[in-house]
């Protein structure tokens, strides 16, 4: 969640993340879970050109980029104030506004005794400088795409000569107190979202503080305050969140209902971007406040907002109820009727939807995130008809306001506007409607990718086609104005995007034992994690390295695989409640994976230290029997009945049963398959009747339905055995031809006798993420 702040465009910070990304990911991996991302940054200009460096910009869930309170487009007047969020900036030094030189039409004589009206400095310079700053911001998207040098010199040229005029006005002129502190409002502005001049601002910001106290201009007061608990949190959180509480404590006490939303959504901002579990409860204290005023006041849509917030919060969290937690939130965010305020905030709805599907992703129940799948696609189908889903991810919700402000001129700042009949709007913004979009198609992609080969590649479809919307968002400036700051976060969100997309669509090709389709997909995301544009590389970084082993293990380079998964960045979380991250967190669950596939393999490795099965298992179990996804403890309960044959059979027999029967809740193909093929060859295997050759042929169709070359190879020859106990040797013979005409596909060191190859191939492992 992003703070409420004073300008028209979006700003983003860590998520999702899980974003979420649901059990994939982070976030995911939505996602949403949430990544952490550090990202490099373009080509300094030089010292002589007055600018710094451009600061990361971070996303923890790509899958779901949190929602702010934001100005709406159109100005109030030409002072109209738009601090904007982002962090980007370069050194400011002042300079000179250009000099006004009077121009006289040659053909007009001049006359002594014509008095020409007097010129208003003040007002041509702050025009002067808002043309620069539109100047620099119609070209800002541009720049970010192009990256060109000259392009970007020509850029800051334009915002520097613009804080110049702004200067200029605050230094050369007195002025009306109104007038002069939205002045102070905007100069400050620019320096927290262009310069890294943080004590520049803050000097601003207080003389403004002091002018608004002194003539009661309120509305000016919290804008310039919203902006000085921003511009204070850059270089020290602690004391930003300290200031905030403060004003909190203040805008409460006069009881100005609308304000005392925008500050709490702030201080929630500022807390998640620690992300600490300190800072976490604190959010979600604030949210409960903030719950607590919509209430009582009656605002249905703010109340709304904040319970989402919080379901956003549970999700990232990864406590051993964040599900619960979750579901109770977006439950008491569709508990109220919102009719005709959620007919005008489709971004809510939206919201809702991606929100409630990334909990279902977590949780790992396919028949629940079809039906949420469904119901956002039709959400995604109708809202390019919806008047009300801009393009540029804006909206307002309306509250009811509480003590009344000075009202009589309009209120600038654009995070709270007055409506005049006792209403005030709190301005937000998300993504832009094409990145929601994107968003939707990749998570529609992870959603589908249990069923994959059984609806015609429908989850590689959905995909691709994220993919190609990617580039093309990547490659087209976005028509509206905006800082070269905001395009760029926006680009690197949407490369982000992109890779995992690319990580989800290389899964789905190696689940299908298509490697050579998988070996291409981690080529190019090894290329795109480098870029500078890409953000989240170390949860990316993670991704393609356990890859990297998966694609080993399938195609059978065991050692490679070993060295994979056993990598340090691969480790199991030690004991402890912080040790790893939260439960859901992208590490642990690559680790949980990586060190069930180190099992299977081992199982077969005649270079094994003995014991180190039992040590591995010892290890992850704990760790498997409590998490809250149903693949990881299914592919647990498959494993422990495979790799203990000295148990007793009952033992066995109730592993096999809590992992089939959680492979087919979940929808999961590939593990139904695994659990078949173990109960066919422990207890099937050589024995004559109709009961063996249904569950050879039960093994091979689930094999067949996965489109797994590994696997079907494996209960074909296990059929074949069946079919040769019986006396039927012509089936035996046909089954075992089928089978041999698909080894031959398979890498080499995989390719032994029948009698070797179901053995041998147990050790196929997990080629997807949970």
């Amino acid at each position: 969640m992003a703070h409420p702040h004073h300008h028209h465009h979006p700003h983003h910070h860590p998520p999702p993340p899980q974003a979420p990304y649901p059990p994939y990911h982070p976030a995911t991996g939505l996602p949403p879970s949430a990544f952490q991302i550090q990202v490099k940054v373009p080509p300094l200009p030089t010292p002589q050109q007055q600018y710094h460096n451009y600061a990361a910009y971070h996303s923890n869930y790509a899958p779901l980029p949190p929602l702010q309170p934001q100005p709406p487009h159109q100005y109030h007047d030409r002072l109209q104030i738009v601090p904007p969020p982002i962090k980007q900036s370069y050194q400011y030094q002042p300079v000179a506004p250009p000099p006004l030189t009077p121009v006289v039409a040659p053909s007009v004589p001049l006359s002594h005794s014509y008095d020409a009206p007097a010129v208003d400095h003040h007002v041509l310079l702050l025009s002067l400088a808002e043309e620069y700053l539109a100047a620099a911001h119609a070209q800002g998207s541009t720049v970010a795409l192009t990256r060109s040098g000259t392009e970007s010199d020509r850029y800051h040229s334009l915002v520097a000569t613009g804080l110049g005029c702004l200067e200029a006005v605050l230094k050369t002129y007195r002025l009306p107190p109104r007038t002069e502190a939205a002045v102070r409002l905007r100069y400050a502005s620019v320096l927290n979202e262009e310069t890294d001049n943080t004590m520049e601002a803050e000097t601003a910001l207080s003389k403004g503080i002091t002018i608004c106290e002194r003539n009661r201009l309120l509305d000016m007061k919290y804008n310039m305050q919203h902006l000085m608990a921003r511009v204070i949190a850059r270089s020290n959180s602690k004391a930003g969140l300290k200031f905030l509480d403060g004003v909190i404590h203040d805008v409460e006490a006069y009881q100005h209902i609308s304000w005392l939303y925008a500050f709490r959504l702030l201080r929630v901002s500022l807390s998640l971007e620690s992300s600490t579990s300190t800072d976490l409860l604190s959010a979600l204290q604030n949210l409960k406040s903030i719950s607590a005023t919509a209430s009582s006041n009656g605002d249905n849509a703010m109340f709304g907002m904040a319970s989402l917030l919080e379901a956003l919060i549970h999700l990232r969290s990864g406590t051993a109820d964040f599900i619960e937690q979750t579901q109770r939130a977006i439950a008491a965010a569709r508990s109220l009727q919102w009719t005709d305020a959620i007919a005008r905030l489709p971004q809510l709805d939206a919201f809702t939807h991606l929100l409630d599907l990334s909990c279902g992703l977590m949780e790992g129940n396919t028949q629940h995130t079809d039906q949420k799948l469904r119901a956002l696609r039709t959400l995604m189908d109708q809202a390019p008809e919806d008047p009300y889903f801009g393009p540029d991810g804006t909206f307002s919700i309306p509250v009811r306001r509480g003590s009344a402000l000075n009202t009589s001129v309009p209120m600038i700042g654009g995070i709270v506007t007055s409506e005049g009949d006792g209403t005030d709007l709190v301005h937000f913004s998300w993504m832009p409607s094409r990145d929601v979009y994107t968003l939707g198609y990749l998570l529609s992609g992870i959603t589908t990718s249990h069923r994959n080969t059984q609806s015609g590649y429908k989850s590689e479809k959905y995909l691709t086609e994220g993919l190609r919307m990617a580039r093309e968002n990547a490659h087209d400036p976005d028509a509206e104005s905006q800082s070269l700051a905001y395009a760029t976060s926006r680009l690197e969100w949407r490369s982000t995007v992109r890779c995992y997309m690319r990580v989800h669509l290389a899964f789905a090709y190696c689940a299908r034992t298509e490697w050579q389709l998988g070996r291409t997909s981690l080529e190019r995301l090894q290329y795109d994690t480098e870029r500078p544009s890409t953000t989240g590389s170390d949860a990316l970084k993670l991704l393609v390295l356990y890859l990297r082993g998966v694609i080993h293990q399938g195609t059978g380079n065991v050692d490679g695989a070993l060295s994979v998964f056993q990598d340090p960045a691969l480790a199991l979380p030690g004991p402890g409640p912080r040790s790893g991250g939260s439960s859901h967190s992208l590490q642990r669950n690559l680790a949980i994976l990586a060190c069930l596939n180190s099992i299977l393999l081992l199982r077969n490795s005649s270079s094994r230290h003995p014991g180190s099965i039992e040590g591995l298992l010892s290890a992850v179990e704990p760790l498997c029997l409590t998490h809250p996804h149903l693949d990881i403890r299914s592919a647990f309960s498959l494993i422990k009945a495979a790799s203990h044959p000295t148990d007793p059979m009952i033992k066995k027999k109730g592993y096999i049963q809590n992992g089939l029967s959680g492979a087919q809740l979940a929808g999961n193909v590939q593990l139904t398959c695994l659990a078949l093929i173990i109960v066919s060859w422990k207890f099937f295997r050589g024995v004559v009747g109709e009961q063996a050759e249904k569950s050879a042929k039960a093994a091979l169709n689930q094999a067949s339905k996965a489109e797994d070359r590994l696997w079907m190879c494996v209960a074909q020859e296990m059929k074949a055995d069946c079919y040769e106990v019986q006396g039927k040797m012509e089936e035996s013979r046909g089954m075992r031809e089928e089978a041999q005409r698909l080894a031959a596909q398979l890498a080499p060191v995989l390719r032994r006798s029948e009698r070797e190859t179901a053995d041998v191939v147990m050790s196929g492992g997990m080629t997807e993420t949970i």
